[in-house]
């Protein structure tokens, strides 16, 4: 069981390392990160200290390789219009009603990027 701990606390260093120093590095940072959990491994054989070692560098490998793969795949076409300012069309399709923060109303946001029309 705490070697099942120790790999998460791996696994959520380095998602909180990629949330808030991002930079495009972070993949090849997280093969290089394997390659030490593996030296670790190889190195318990020695001492068995480097099992918490081997397990936090792969935990912090496998959460490393998951923040940028989820960033590449559901993040990176709003990075794209990140810091742009857009043309924008909002459908309503119904009145506005009264919220806790005040009022909301439904409907779909149509904007023009790139001779496309695109809709959220």
């Amino acid at each position: 069981m705490r070697k099942l701990m120790w790999l998460t606390v791996g696994f959520a260093s380095a998602c909180i390392f990629g949330a808030y120093f991002y930079n495009p590095w972070l993949f090849p940072i997280a093969v290089l990160l394997l390659l030490l959990a593996a030296l670790c491994f190889a190195l318990t054989r020695w001492k068995l200290g480097f099992r918490v070692v081997a397990a936090v560098f792969l935990g912090a490998a496998l959460g490393l390789s998951y923040f940028n793969l989820y960033d590449l795949t559901a993040l990176n076409d709003i990075r794209a219009l990140d810091a742009k300012t857009l043309d924008t069309t909002i459908s309503v399709a119904d009145y506005s009603y009264q919220t806790e923060r005040g009022c909301a109303f439904d409907g779909r946001i149509w904007w023009v990027a790139a001779a496309a029309r695109c809709a959220y």
